[in-house]
């Protein structure tokens, strides 16, 4: 029986962490599909800024890809 709790709970913690690096896959496809459409090409600066933004709620990302100038982008995010 406590062998069946431990597995369980392993499961349970093991299915949390895929979830959340999914969740995190996503966002990170999203921030870049989002700078690529605006920019074209991601390149290695665009690329530096994409954690910075992804650790942004999506309302603050979203309006700073469409607001902010690629400069502006950069001066914001760069770390």
């Amino acid at each position: 029986m406590e062998l069946t709790t431990i597995y369980l709970q392993r499961l349970e913690r093991d299915l949390e962490a895929a979830t959340q690096q999914a969740t995190q896959r996503g966002e990170r496809m999203m921030v870049e599909s989002m700078l690529q459409v605006k920019f074209g090409e991601i390149d290695d600066r665009l690329a530096q800024i994409i954690d910075p933004l992804i650790e942004r709620s999506p309302l603050e990302r979203t309006e700073a890809i469409m607001g902010l100038s690629r400069q502006e982008l950069l001066d914001r995010y760069s770390p």
